[in-house]
């Protein structure tokens, strides 16, 4: 969604701290602590209190020497020109692994219960966790019907497993009734395995919405190859513009019909959320 690669990603534990992203005037990101003050609207020079956007690897990755708190909460300042979510005044909080700290009422109370909106993003490698569900099972507790929403990322390594290529032309295309997706190179049960029990925890248990609602409530993407594609598409060949960070050089194991179900995935989720 902010049209690069900024926060930080991998393997394994990735996310520190709690990283709140909002959009500035400025051409150019730039970082806070959350125990600063002052306005950088107050002020015409910004240099004295603000890092340079680089500085989010270093503070905010799990690998890094740096160690903060897990409840540390660092402000990152990105270019609005850049997302149009942020030119609308959304601000974006991105937490660390739910599995990665047990006082997770602590987190609730201090960054969610002014919330607009919840994203699990989940590892459609695997299927839900136990700690994910019990994250949200504490939402619900402290808030009255969250609105959460499930994406499965990483759906891309589906194309890789042969054991689940459809065979035949009959599967190809297959449309499905949430969002319109087409996923022509998987069997039907294995992405409905998936979505079966994603509308079941947000209807059977956390009880927030309807069976129908649910279905429109969970998406399945591949982040890596969605901002491959937005990258290429705002350089429009040009390496030197873009958003600084931009992703030039991720290449895409999918054809191009498994990479076209992907992105037809992320439309309806982009546009669901005016992105």
């Amino acid at each position: 969604m902010l049209g690069s690669k900024l926060l930080p990603s991998g393997l394994g534990h990735t996310t520190s701290c709690f990283l709140e992203i909002q959009g500035t005037d400025q051409d150019s990101g730039y970082l806070l602590m959350a125990d600063s003050d002052t306005n950088p609207k107050e002020t015409s020079d910004i240099s004295h209190q603000a890092r340079p956007i680089d500085s989010v690897g270093q503070l905010a990755h799990a690998l890094s020497s740096v160690k903060l708190s897990t409840d540390t909460l660092l402000k990152i300042f990105w270019p609005s020109s850049y997302c149009r979510l942020l030119r609308e005044d959304v601000v974006l909080l991105d937490s660390p692994g739910i599995n990665v700290d047990p006082d997770m009422d602590r987190w609730i109370d201090l960054y969610c219960l002014d919330a607009d909106v919840f994203i699990l993003v989940a590892n459609a490698e695997s299927t839900l966790m136990q700690a994910e569900k019990d994250f949200f099972h504490k939402v619900s507790q402290k808030l009255s019907k969250p609105n959460i929403f499930i994406i499965n990322n990483r759906w891309d390594a589906s194309a890789n497993e042969i054991e689940y290529i459809n065979e035949g032309e009959e599967s190809y295309g297959r449309k499905t009734n949430n969002n319109n997706d087409y996923f022509p190179f998987l069997r039907p049960t294995v992405r409905e395995q998936h979505l079966q029990r994603c509308v079941a925890f947000l209807v059977d248990e956390l009880k927030v919405c309807t069976r129908t609602e649910a279905e429109g409530h969970v998406f399945f993407v591949s982040a890596r190859e969605v901002l491959a594609m937005r990258t290429k598409a705002n350089l429009g060949g040009d390496p030197h513009s873009g958003p600084p960070g931009a992703a030039t050089s991720i290449g895409s194991p999918l054809s191009a019909g498994g990479l076209l179900s992907l992105v037809l995935s992320y439309q309806a989720y982009i546009y669901l959320f005016g992105v």
